[in-house]
């Protein structure tokens, strides 16, 4: 929120390929595509490149990404992601954060479903 209130488009777009790379890990591929598209689209307005280690990292994501989706729904997901205001990515990110936040408060320190009980 802080990035988006100064404007500095290095630190959004930072944010939001951070929270692609975790709902690719919650297996929100297609949603992930479209974080990375929207951050993609936001580096270029702006003018703003990764650097050579950051950018190895995420073509490897974007690759498993690319191998795990229909090429062409990769295409549709990648291109809604460029489509996207700044406030719609940021604004759907972080609930898809909040969801992760969620599942993995659901679950025990061995990666087991706990059994949760309201009230309890």
């Amino acid at each position: 929120m802080v990035y988006r209130d100064l404007g500095a488009v290095w630190g959004i777009a930072e944010c939001l390929e951070g929270l692609a790379t975790l709902a690719a890990d919650a297996c929100e591929r297609e949603y992930a595509v479209q974080l990375f598209g929207s951050a993609a689209a936001l580096r270029e307005s702006g003018g703003v490149r990764l650097g050579p280690r950051a950018r190895a990292k995420q073509e490897r994501e974007l690759n498993a990404l690319r191998a795990a989706l229909d090429p062409s729904r990769f295409e549709a997901a990648w291109q809604v992601g460029q489509g996207l205001q700044v406030s719609e990515a940021v604004d759907g990110a972080l609930v898809t954060r909040r969801r992760t936040d969620e599942r993995n408060a659901s679950r025990s320190s061995d990666g087991r479903l706990r059994d949760v009980a309201p009230g309890w």
